[in-house]
């Protein structure tokens, strides 16, 4: 189907759960790409999609605190600190204070923590090939571009 045939009332958030309902597509592309993605964290890290997200996150200086990694998780501050909890029992992460600030909690990686984390890429990047197999790159440019843009009207 061309996307430029569909009209908006087709795609609307509003009506059954269909392939011609965006909110519904949307919901399950998200939950199709986290289950792959946990699927081979699974069987090659023994991490769930959500805690090797973390891993990736803190070796990529991008986080180093509960409420930074809840921020770029989209998720809230309890569960982050159940995620942090699990990959510490693991021997992946540990908590530091700041030096500068007591009140503040800094995660960091341990050095089993960076290696797994050093293999979220590959893992990752399999998923998102196989995703976009069948694509060209510019349905997948064209693709990312409206991600972005309906992304943008959420805020």
């Amino acid at each position: 189907m061309d996307l430029t045939t569909l009209d908006r009332t087709s795609i609307s958030a509003q009506g059954p759960a269909t392939d011609n309902n965006l909110a519904y597509l949307l919901y399950r592309v998200h939950t199709r790409l986290t289950n792959m993605l946990t699927k081979g964290t699974q069987s090659e890290l023994g991490v769930t999609g959500m805690q090797a997200r973390i891993l990736h996150l803190l070796e990529s200086g991008r986080c180093d605190s509960s409420s930074g990694l809840a921020q770029e998780c989209g998720i809230d501050q309890s569960a982050v600190t159940r995620l942090i909890d699990r990959l510490k029992a693991h021997g992946l992460v540990h908590r530091v204070r700041s030096a500068t600030d007591r009140r503040i909690v800094q995660i960091e990686l341990t050095e089993h923590g960076r290696a797994l984390a050093a293999r979220v890429p590959p893992i990752a990047r399999a998923v998102i090939e196989r995703v976009q197999a069948g694509l060209t790159p510019a349905e997948v440019g064209f693709l990312v571009s409206l991600l972005r843009h309906v992304n943008r009207n959420c805020d």
